[in-house]
């Protein structure tokens, strides 16, 4: 199951890669990072809903076995940007 959770979330952090978003630059980002970093070691259901001020948008998801998401959402206006 670890090894399922690990793949299930690496075209998140494909995808924040891309986009240049890094923990070491952005709290939010971070935060994102343990939340994921938790639910590998854990297994456990966790929706995400973290403000990212920085980019005027909400970073939400669920983290879960049967369905993993992760997009910003901007704050603006109602067209989410999907992350993954």
């Amino acid at each position: 199951m670890l090894q399922e959770r690990q793949k299930t979330i690496k075209p998140i952090l494909q995808k924040l890669n891309e986009l240049h978003l890094s923990p070491i630059t952005y709290d939010s980002i971070k935060l994102l990072y343990k939340l994921l970093q938790t639910y590998i070691q854990t297994g456990e259901r966790t929706e995400v809903n973290i403000p990212f001020i920085e980019y005027n948008c909400t970073i939400r998801g669920v983290l879960s076995n049967e369905n993993t998401w992760v997009k910003l959402e901007t704050c603006k206006n109602d067209t989410p940007v999907m992350v993954a």
